[in-house]
């Protein structure tokens, strides 16, 4: 029985549509703002600091 392959990098015409869209319009203030707080979000999520100072909650066990 032969295995089934799947295209990977298949690209459907809606996404290439959506794709020159955005490339050929540039993104708005409001757009801007939006991108700027979701990439602080994700340095947040991926450079934790942590503050062992505040680490109490074990303390007594």
């Amino acid at each position: 029985m032969p295995k089934s392959t799947i295209e990977k990098n298949y690209v459907s015409k809606v996404d290439q549509f959506i794709n020159d869209l955005n490339q050929q319009n540039p993104a708005s203030e409001s757009q801007q703002r939006e991108i700027a707080k979701h990439q602080r979000i994700a340095q947040l999520r991926d450079q934790v600091t942590s503050d062992e100072t505040q680490s109490t909650l074990w303390e007594d066990f």
